[in-house]
């Protein structure tokens, strides 16, 4: 008997489920966030257990966190799709025995939801703003067509099926509502485009040193 008392003092312990990791699909994510293949499991965020309804193939899959900050969660997130993640200073928040979509949109989506957060896509940076920090601007377009805006902001990085602005009929202009880094950003690359164009259609002659600059409608 002595001896089954020592082999069962030799076992080593089972690791807890708040070690336990969730595989999350990158298939909803944007092309520049793919899982990052030098980050091993011991690595991912603890606190998190990938499981499915009933265990079927045909079950959505979802993620439980058992206990991490907020804040955590999203550096963790960011990290596991090989992002960086850009967090404003007022986003606070803990996840206790919280169960969460694991398609990664949906699972910001949810998040969003929760703790009243916005978040977006830029490049290979996830930005996550408070709620609080949203507004609204009517950007004149000028001479710029709006699909070469868009065409522009896409192309720049900015996930535009987030916050997608709206042309305004009858007028030259488009409305947005954004967190207010992300209307700084794109109300800068806008007038990026109508200082190019209007410098393409100006045309300055100098004559004796007399400089006449020609304009083309």
């Amino acid at each position: 008997m002595p001896a089954a008392k020592d082999a069962r003092k030799a076992t080593p312990p089972v690791p807890a489920a708040s070690k336990v990791n969730p595989a999350i699909p990158a298939a909803s994510l944007p092309a520049a966030a793919k899982p990052a293949q030098n980050i091993a499991d011991p690595s991912r965020p603890a606190g998190l257990v990938s499981e499915a309804a009933n265990g079927s193939k045909g079950d959505t899959a979802f993620v439980f966190i058992v206990d991490q900050d907020l804040r955590s969660f999203l550096q963790d997130f960011a990290r596991r799709y090989g992002l960086r993640a850009d967090i404003a200073s007022g986003i606070r928040g803990k996840l206790s025995q919280v169960k969460l979509p694991s398609q990664p949109r949906d699972l910001l989506r949810e998040l969003a939801t929760r703790y009243e957060i916005e978040w977006t896509f830029e490049g290979d940076v996830l930005k996550v703003t408070s709620r609080s920090e949203m507004g609204t601007r009517i950007l004149p377009l000028g001479n710029v067509a709006f699909n070469d805006w868009i065409a522009e902001l896409n192309s720049a990085g900015i996930d535009t099926s987030r916050y997608t602005p709206i042309p305004m009929q009858g007028s030259k202009a488009a409305i947005m509502t954004a967190p207010v880094t992300y209307l700084s950003r794109a109300a800068a690359i806008l007038e990026v485009l109508k200082t190019g164009q209007e410098a393409s259609s100006e045309l300055r002659i100098i004559r004796a040193g007399v400089s006449q600059k020609v304009q083309f409608d």
